[in-house]
């Protein structure tokens, strides 16, 4: 750390104590970040059921707000349905490893088995994306439009994630990879 930098930002010294210390701060901070990040995207925010604020209040937020700020960014981009459950929280992402176990859904929408996947943390995100936005884009038959906006994103990058999906041997039935209205 850069001494410099130091004095010029300790002007005037607040001592803050860590969140883990102010658990009564962790749910209307998630209230209210929720909704930040929701209106951003231009969607209602979403409710955080019981399961999900269980799971908030017993983590220990390491990295304080801001890691509290990304596992709720990351659930608003998970989340099914109008709450936010256990499910979509995705804790503990700091370390090289993530153990998850998530119920796997084809694109045809059956459910299969649960599976246990320990693998790398991008790896595990980045397969969550993609099983997401085709289950979107399939829920709104085909429609960019329709998909990118539910989604929260420009048709713009839904082109550019359809594309990357495809270069990474993601099989995208043609019926969803179209241009529709």
């Amino acid at each position: 750390f850069r001494e410099d930098l130091f004095y010029r930002l300790n002007v005037f010294p607040l001592q803050i104590s860590p969140l883990r210390q102010r658990v009564d701060d962790i749910l209307p901070l998630s209230n209210r970040l929720l909704t930040k990040h929701a209106s951003h995207a231009r969607r209602v925010a979403p409710q955080l059921d019981s399961s999900a604020q269980a799971s908030l209040l017993s983590h220990s937020w390491p990295g304080n707000v801001r890691e509290l700020d990304n596992v709720l960014q990351r659930a608003l981009i998970l989340q099914t349905g109008q709450t936010i459950s256990a499910n979509d929280i995705v804790l503990g992402a700091v370390t090289g490893e993530l153990t998850n176990t998530i119920s796997v859904t084809s694109h045809s929408g059956i459910e299969n088995q649960q599976s246990h996947i320990s693998e790398p943390e991008g790896h595990d995100l980045r397969s969550q994306e993609q099983r997401h936005i085709l289950d979107t884009l399939e829920k709104h038959s085909g429609s960019r439009r329709l998909t990118a906006k539910e989604l929260g994103i420009s048709e713009r990058t839904l082109r550019y994630k359809i594309a990357r999906f495809r270069e990474l041997g993601v099989d995208i039935p043609e019926k969803l990879g179209k241009k529709t209205a």
